[in-house]
């Protein structure tokens, strides 16, 4: 449980940074732990867990990492990294130092979260099919959102911590999503049940071994000097 403002940086305002967290059982979709603000117990605030907000890069392995690996891409296969537009509307993403390689490992882009190799790969792979695979990980999309930019999280209406957490459950469950689940049954003083949702809402997302490679790609973000 967050205390005060131990678990929070300052901020540069007098509006505090606020934040959000969500445990979830990657197997059985149980919420075993969330935190939906600053000191929300104490103050009623708003319960995080569930807004809409921008996903950001947290958005790049389900709407573009894992359906490159389904399409026979490896973690260290070559993308481009270069300042390109794409589109009648010429959609120029950049990355967070304003800075190009040339060419970077899926991997390296992954780990060091380049924005511009992210894009390019989802228009090699067709937006289309980007934009089902989010859907296969239980996130809805409007149609503003079927550009380019939803490889960077650039979703019109956003996401919750609640989808996100039940979205990446995929990578540690196989390739199986579960959906995140507060109440598993609901039983009156009769005994009879109200609600009854023991068994896991689970969807395949992809494979065993896609899942393995996404994680050990994640993981690289922890990796000394990532």
């Amino acid at each position: 449980m967050c205390k005060g403002n131990y678990n929070f940086p300052t901020g540069n305002s007098t509006q505090p940074i606020q934040g959000a967290m969500i445990v979830m059982d990657s197997k059985k979709g149980e919420i075993v732990g969330l935190i939906g603000g600053r000191n929300i117990k104490q103050e009623r605030t708003l319960n995080r867990t569930k807004t809409l907000r921008q996903p950001g890069s947290t958005f790049k392995p389900l709407a573009v990492y894992t359906l490159a690996l389904e399409e026979g891409y490896e973690p260290n296969s070559t993308l481009v990294d270069e300042k390109r537009s794409y589109g009648p509307e010429k959609y120029t993403p950049e990355n967070w130092n304003h800075q190009n390689k040339g060419t970077v490992t899926m991997t390296e882009a992954l780990s060091l979260s380049w924005n511009a190799p992210a894009v390019w790969l989802l228009d090699q792979l067709g937006l289309k099919k980007g934009v089902e695979k989010v859907h296969q990980f239980g996130i809805s999309t409007v149609p503003e959102d079927e550009y380019l930019g939803i490889a960077l999280g650039g979703l019109t209406k956003g996401v919750s911590p609640m989808e996100m957490a039940s979205a990446y459950t995929t990578f540690a469950n196989k390739g199986v999503r579960a959906k995140g689940r507060f109440v598993t049954k609901i039983v009156d003083a009769t005994g009879a049940v109200i609600v009854d949702n023991t068994t896991p809402q689970t969807n395949k997302v992809t494979s065993e071994s896609v899942a393995d490679k996404m994680t050990s790609m994640l993981l690289t973000v922890y990796a000394p000097g990532g």
